[in-house]
């Protein structure tokens, strides 16, 4: 069953956590089932390997199966989230893909 977790990742370069959606495929694997925001280590549809903390959240090992899965990180100007607020979302995620507003 697929739950929220709060996962440690601790590197050279940086120290952050992320509530993640993630489901226990087996003893310390978890697959996660969101795209993670604020790293690049993993990816949607990894499995991975992270040990329980005593704060009760889990701490990154290691990628232990990568996912079949591409993904694409996006940067939205700040003339898209203008849009947004104009046209509403729908419509400005039709727009780069040449969709047409109303």
């Amino acid at each position: 069953m697929s739950h929220d977790e709060n996962i440690w990742f601790k590197g050279e370069d940086s120290n952050h956590n992320e509530p993640l959606l993630v489901e226990e495929v087996g003893p310390d694997l978890y697959q996660l089932l969101a795209c993670p925001v604020f790293t690049d280590a993993v990816r949607y549809g990894d499995v991975i390997q992270a040990e329980r903390q005593a704060d009760n959240s889990l701490l990154f090992r290691r990628v232990a199966q990568p996912s079949t899965y591409r993904t694409w990180s996006w940067v939205a100007s700040i003339f898209l989230i203008g849009l947004s607020r104009v046209f509403g979302e729908a419509d400005v995620k039709a727009l780069p893909v040449g969709g047409r507003s109303r």
